[in-house]
């Protein structure tokens, strides 16, 4: 028995309605489980007489400093029967344009209007000025739940990936994908679990309902900085955190970070991407230790029984993807002695280099461990012998020389692992959850 994510918000709207389910850590403005149940109600009502038909798909296009009135709207959007497609406020124009014609979206909700969006769907709500219609004219006077307009088998999101590997694609998410259990916690808490991925993001839309699942209060970070992050856990103590190796990594760099005071969190996820293990071990220095050992490296297949996830509009790629039911994720990693899944890279990613196989995180790892990198990418480049070669690009916090990093590394690798050409740049291109764009990348000519 599965509880879908609207019965959830509204089973604990009904016993703890005065429970704060999400606060923006920003400007301190919360949002209860009894609010963000009626709310939607609310606008899913709106929706619904703007003429909004089940399946119809809704471009969510509310900004990170908007945080309470993105949760209203996908949840309004899932109520109403619809299709929730939730974009980065950071996307250009037309890649915003081509990712709403390419999911088939008539309506979005958005923090302002973008003329290119407006001429692109029938109709645009905006948070913001906006001589066109504003969401909060949307919000009918009408509270009451609605009837159910979607049943587990059906699209609650379509999400698209970064695109670090080729166009974006649409992912299809299935209601039965965002259920928990039949259970609704029996206390509330209040504790806290601090996020700051967007929740456009397929690691922040996760978060959804995460926390409200162990009873936790959300507390979002609109803007991330190292030493905001820091001051936030100081100051409202949160139990649990959510990061994605970026973060970490510039958390471990702060000079705050040596006298931060971490104690209350017992639990943090790091995920989204490969982190080294030289980082693991400093961010670790104020939390429960981290153990290490070799394993054999391998593509991480994950099951379970939530229901098969396909691409829009492509489903030879579904077939790809899954195996007898087993997700087959991509991510090249292995297991320690204690049992503990270690991530080292993407299939994709992996270099070949004179018939060696290298997995680009591994070198990443051990640049990681030199005290004087703050940030490292590795990527495999085109070679005329050997097919492909190893390229690093590195952020140095000191005077290190490439030459002396080099020596390092030949230290705690394999010749052919250590990379020929390593550049040293002011800043790794990244997307907005984190991920480094190895695409954008730039080579120097030997």
């Amino acid at each position: 028995m599965t509880l879908l994510l609207p019965d959830l918000v509204a089973g604990l709207a009904g016993v703890f309605p005065d429970g704060v389910a999400w606060r923006n850590v920003a400007d301190g403005r919360e949002l209860t489980l009894g609010d963000w149940h009626r709310l939607s109600n609310r606008l899913a009502r709106g929706l619904r007489r703007h003429g909004l038909d089940r399946g119809d798909r809704v471009g969510l296009l509310i900004g990170n400093e908007e945080p309470l009135e993105w949760l209203v709207s996908y949840l309004a959007i899932h109520k109403a029967g619809g299709v929730a497609v939730p974009l980065l406020a950071r996307l250009g124009p037309g890649e915003l344009v081509r990712i709403l014609h390419d999911a088939g979206a008539s309506f979005v909700l958005c923090s302002e209007v973008v003329d290119a969006v407006r001429t692109a769907v029938p109709t645009v709500a905006c948070t913001g000025p906006t001589d066109g219609l504003r969401w909060v004219d949307l919000l009918s006077p009408d509270d009451r739940d609605l009837e159910p307009a979607f049943d587990a088998d059906d699209v609650a999101d379509i999400m698209y990936t970064s695109g670090t590997t080729g166009r974006p694609k649409g992912v299809l998410v299935r209601h039965g994908g965002l259920s928990s259990t039949d259970h609704v916690p029996s206390s509330w808490s209040g504790l806290g679990f601090l996020s700051s991925s967007p929740f456009a993001t397929t690691s922040g839309s996760l978060l959804v309902a995460g926390p409200l699942r162990g009873g936790l209060s959300g507390f979002f970070l609109p803007r991330f900085s190292a030493d905001d992050w820091v001051a936030s856990v100081e100051r409202d103590r949160p139990v649990a955190a959510f990061l994605v190796p970026a973060m970490v990594e510039l958390i471990v760099a702060s000079s705050r970070f040596a006298g931060a005071d971490l104690s209350s969190l017992a639990a943090v996820t790091i995920g989204s991407a490969p982190v080294a293990a030289a980082t693991l071990r400093r961010f670790g220095a104020g939390l429960p230790a981290t153990a290490l050992a070799p394993g054999d490296v391998g593509e991480v297949t994950i099951g379970g029984a939530r229901p098969v996830r396909s691409y829009l509009g492509d489903g030879e790629r579904a077939d790809d993807t899954w195996l007898d039911g087993w997700l087959r994720s991509g991510d090249l990693g292995y297991l320690d002695a204690e049992g503990h899944l270690w991530i080292v890279g993407r299939a994709k990613e992996l270099i070949i280099r004179g018939g060696h196989n290298v997995a680009p995180g591994e070198v990443e790892a051990a640049l990681f461990e030199h005290p004087g990198v703050v940030e490292a990418a590795v990527s495999g480049v085109p070679h005329p012998v050997l097919g492909e070669d190893v390229a690093a690009w590195v952020v140095l916090g000191d005077d290190t020389s490439v030459d002396e990093l080099r020596a390092f590394l030949l230290e705690r690798l394999a010749d052919y692992k250590v990379p020929r050409r390593i550049t040293v740049v002011e800043v790794l291109p990244r997307n907005e959850s984190g991920k480094v764009l190895k695409s954008l990348l730039e080579v120097e000519s030997e």
